[in-house]
C-alpha cells in the first residue's frame, strides 16, 4: 500500500539543473575531445590515427542533436518524473530513446537521400556509444546541480 502511494506522489524537478545538465552532458565530451584531436593532428601522427578516432565525439555531437534534445529529452524527464536518478537507470532511458529515435534518423536519412543504409548505421553507431555516456554524464550533473 505504501508503494502505491509513492508511486503516486508527484515528483519535482529542477528545470534549470535538468536544461543545463541537458545541454552540458555532451558538451563535456565533444568539446575536450575536439581540442585534443586538433592537438594530435597538428603534430606528426606515429600512424595510429587517434586524431580521427577523438573527432567522433564532436561529430557524434552534431549528428545526434536532434534526437537528443527531443528524445532523449523527453525520455530524461520521464525517467526522472518516477524518481529514477541513478546514472544507470538514465543511461538505459537514453539507450531507449536512442534506439526509437533510429527509424526516425533513417526516414529523414531517406528524404534527403535514397542511400539510407550507411547513414542509419552510422547514426545507430554512434548512438549505441554516446546515447548511454551522454545519459550517465547528465545524471551526474543533474543530481550535481538539484
Amino acid at each position: 500500500m505504501t508503494e502505491m502511494i509513492k508511486m503516486s506522489e508527484k515528483i519535482e524537478i529542477n528545470r534549470n539543473a535538468f536544461w543545463a545538465a541537458l545541454l552540458l552532458a555532451p558538451l563535456s565530451i565533444g568539446v575536450p575531445s575536439y581540442g585534443l584531436a586538433f592537438l594530435f593532428m597538428a603534430f606528426p601522427d606515429p600512424g595510429l590515427g587517434i586524431g580521427i578516432f577523438l573527432i567522433f565525439p564532436g561529430v557524434a555531437m552534431f549528428v545526434g542533436a536532434p534526437t537528443y534534445l527531443t528524445f532523449g529529452a523527453f525520455a530524461y524527464w520521464k525517467t526522472l518524473s518516477r524518481g529514477h536518478k541513478s546514472p544507470m537507470q538514465l543511461a538505459m532511458a537514453g539507450l531507449i530513446a536512442h534506439l526509437a529515435s533510429t527509424p526516425v534518423a533513417a526516414l529523414v536519412f531517406f528524404l534527403t537521400d535514397p542511400d539510407v543504409l550507411g547513414p542509419t548505421l552510422g547514426f545507430l553507431a554512434l548512438g549505441l556509444i554516446f546515447a548511454p555516456l551522454w545519459s550517465a554524464i547528465f545524471a551526474v550533473l543533474y543530481k550535481r546541480m538539484s
